[in-house]
């Protein structure tokens, strides 16, 4: 008993120091972000003042926040989905329900905004889902094993990607943007968009807290769970809906941004051990870090161009995911 909480308060102090790092390093990341961009260097302060510069750091600031708050949920997702279908090779982005979150966005441009502008999220989701139901069938006749599921994902993605290409190439002027919303950038975030993530992030920190026990008991095994009194299948409907609902709010903003669901939980892991509650308070600040330390990098060194930052978080994950799959199965 004095070994197990002699380590949770090393685990804690890690949780701690790490955090107030990241805390720090995203706190700077934002500044940055603010401070600098394809319109060159623009001095924080002059958002109180009027004029060209103003205009620019207000579009700035829905770049910035909107770079948070898809942090936050594309790590948190990742984190979950991990846990709850108990495979570490999984984000949001493999298993396909970005893709299918951004088919359906797509669906819901070009049939007009049915119920106004917020219903391209009600699109996205109704796509999200498809795209999770169709990977966990897939993932069914292989027995829910580890690469089953992702080449249940992979496959998936595929699908619903080459048809939103085809709708790109179709309805070129009614899907504008669609270089950078395929492969999801952060120029694209305005007001709007900015709502609805705050809209997809809410439910998900609620359920990340709210279900940290049920998920530590789910975590050890099923019957473990039961034993506790934990409603397994209860839980795995939560997490595939909330998840589904919280990243469709991204992809029908910013679109399909690869692999940072999978990079910030294994980092957080590596540094504090499997526990959910610690892991998630480090996804929390270290996703979200990630995603805007990117997007501050690739427009510094490629101003006045502006990449989709999916791309290079895609150039990173790729080789991590394949060191996982390698690990996994060396």
């Amino acid at each position: 008993m004095g070994k197990e909480h002699s380590y949770f308060l090393l685990q804690r102090k890690k949780v701690m120091g790490y955090g107030l790092l990241f805390f720090l390093l995203l706190f700077l990341l934002v500044l940055i972000s603010l401070a600098f961009g394809s319109s060159g260097y623009i001095p924080v302060s002059s958002l109180f003042n009027e004029g060209k510069n103003r205009i620019i750091l207000e579009i700035r600031i829905y770049r910035t926040i909107a770079g948070v708050l898809v942090g936050i949920i594309l790590g948190l997702a990742g984190l979950h989905l991990q846990n709850i279908l108990r495979n570490p090779l999984v984000d949001p982005y493999i298993i396909g329900v970005s893709a299918g979150g951004l088919l359906g966005s797509l669906v819901g441009v070009l049939l007009g905004f049915l119920f106004g502008p917020y219903s391209i999220v009600l699109f996205s989701f109704s796509g999200a889902l498809l795209a999770l139901f169709l990977t966990y069938s897939i993932g069914k006749f292989s027995g829910f094993s580890e690469i089953g599921i992702v080449l249940g994902g992979v496959i998936v993605s595929i699908l619903f990607s080459s048809i939103s290409v085809i709708l790109f190439f179709l309805f070129p002027e009614k899907l504008r943007g669609g270089f950078a919303w395929f492969f999801g950038s952060l120029s694209l975030s305005t007001r709007l968009a900015v709502i609805l993530q705050i809209i997809g992030v809410l439910p998900l920190l609620a359920f990340s807290f709210a279900r940290i026990g049920w998920m530590r008991n789910y975590i050890v095994g099923n019957e473990y769970a039961l034993s506790k009194g934990t409603n397994i299948f209860r839980l795995r409907r939560e997490t595939l809906l909330i998840v589904a609902w919280s990243v469709s709010t991204t992809t029908s903003t910013v679109g399909p941004i690869g692999f940072l669901g999978l990079i910030a939980p294994h980092i957080a892991r590596m540094i504090v051990g499997g526990d959910i509650g610690f892991s998630l308070l480090l996804a929390l600040l270290l996703s979200p870090t990630l995603l805007l330390g990117a997007d501050v990098v690739m427009r510094i060194i490629f101003s006045p161009l502006e990449l989709p930052v999916g791309i290079i978080t895609s150039i990173i994950g790729a080789p991590v995911f394949l060191y996982l799959l390698i690990k996994t199965y060396k």
